[in-house]
């Protein structure tokens, strides 16, 4: 069975929107793509996940498809964590994620115990 994917790039500058699309990976094993692209939930440590700059006029997604009788389909993302560590690149962009944006992460070490959303009701 075939796969392949998709970089889908839209391009909303300048008034006129643009949308090109290339294939970026194409083969027969979900390992071999897993390797190459590994999944990771760490924001903007996946190479086929969403990307975006200039407050979103310039996109990146990706399209993950099956060839079905000769016909591709769209199918949602094979991929699969071949490695249940974190890589060195992904614990770096966690780190800086969280130096960022520390009010995204919550630390199990964070005592919330006294915390009651409806004391003011």
């Amino acid at each position: 069975m075939m796969f392949r994917v998709l970089r889908v790039t839209t391009n909303d500058m300048g008034g006129t929107t643009s949308v090109d699309t290339v294939v970026v990976w194409k083969g027969e094993s979900i390992e071999e793509l897993s390797k190459k692209y590994p999944p990771s939930q760490i924001m903007g440590a996946d190479d086929l996940g969403y990307h975006q700059i200039e407050d979103g006029w310039i996109r990146w997604d990706h399209r993950f498809e099956r060839k079905v009788d000769g016909d591709w389909q769209k199918i949602e993302d094979p991929r699969v964590r071949l490695n249940s560590s974190m890589s060195s690149l992904e614990a770096a962009i966690d780190e800086e994620n969280r130096r960022l944006f520390p009010g995204d992460f919550y630390d199990e070490d964070d005592d919330y115990e006294d915390f009651d959303v409806y004391d003011d009701f």
